[in-house]
């Protein structure tokens, strides 16, 4: 799956989180938990996900049409 993000983005989330947006390349998405983000009226449409990524249990915000 081809992923695009802002790079200053990434650098915030590295700096917040230690994880760049990066290795959202890397997430076997077939075995993702992903449920509709529905806690407010989005203007586009949210997921929310669990995924694994070597040892780290990863949450996941998917934004747009993934």
């Amino acid at each position: 799956m081809h992923i695009t993000f802002d790079p200053a983005k990434d650098s915030l989330n590295i700096a917040n989180h230690g994880v760049s947006l990066a290795v959202a390349e890397r997430l076997e998405w077939d075995l993702i938990w992903v449920s509709e983000d529905t806690r407010e009226a989005y203007s586009e449409q949210r997921r929310i996900g669990f995924a694994l990524i070597g040892q780290r249990i990863l949450l996941c915000r998917v934004h747009g049409s993934a």
